[in-house]
């Protein structure tokens, strides 16, 4: 089922797959986009809990699905970061189009964006190959340091799923595997006393 706000406004957006090689990338930046259109988020932050306090960032945010599907929950920001200025674009129209302005949307390879210290959660539709995984859990791991926090990843279809347990920063916490869709894993790092 759609979120209720796709459902009534899908008309008015493009969440269209996008080959990489349409927006030019090679394999060692990222992968095709393709909309996760926020299937199962509802179910996931509901069981998790937002606060009104808490900041999202959606790596690899494409043409703005998840963003679309987070703008129901209370998150203070719903930014996102794409390698493809392309997308960027579209994901700018789309939310636009939606009346959504909680938040930026970055046009930076992942390995790059290290501006990470106000966010408390990450929502990642496997957006990107596991060198770009391992630069991600660099940069977290240095955030967190710098800015002790709880934080929640939320990652979705996680074919790295190795690369972020041995980063040492998480918690596999949840694990949910519908039927038919991807599965998605949701870790939580808690900072020591």
């Amino acid at each position: 089922m759609l979120p209720a706000i796709l459902a009534e406004h899908i008309h008015l957006i493009d969440l269209s797959h996008v080959s990489r090689d349409d927006i030019g990338l090679e394999a060692g930046s990222g992968h095709h986009h393709s909309s996760s259109l926020g299937y199962g988020l509802g179910r996931i932050l509901r069981q998790i809990g937002v606060a009104r306090s808490d900041c999202i960032l959606d790596l690899g945010c494409g043409k703005a699905g998840a963003i679309i599907a987070l703008s129901a929950f209370p998150f203070r920001r719903i930014d996102g970061v794409d390698i493809s200025a392309a997308l960027v674009r579209v994901a700018k129209r789309n939310l636009a189009r939606l009346r959504i302005s909680r938040g930026d949307l970055y046009w930076s390879d992942a390995r790059d964006f290290n501006q990470l210290d106000c966010y408390t959660h990450i929502f990642m539709y496997n957006p990107f190959p596991d060198n770009v995984m391992s630069a991600v859990m660099c940069s977290l791991a240095e955030s967190l340091r710098q800015e002790p926090r709880k934080f929640t990843l939320i990652y979705r279809n996680p074919l790295y799923h190795d690369t972020v347990a041995s980063s040492g920063l998480f918690d596999d916490v949840l694990e949910f595997n519908p039927p038919g869709k991807n599965h998605t894993h949701v870790y939580v790092h808690t900072p020591e006393a």
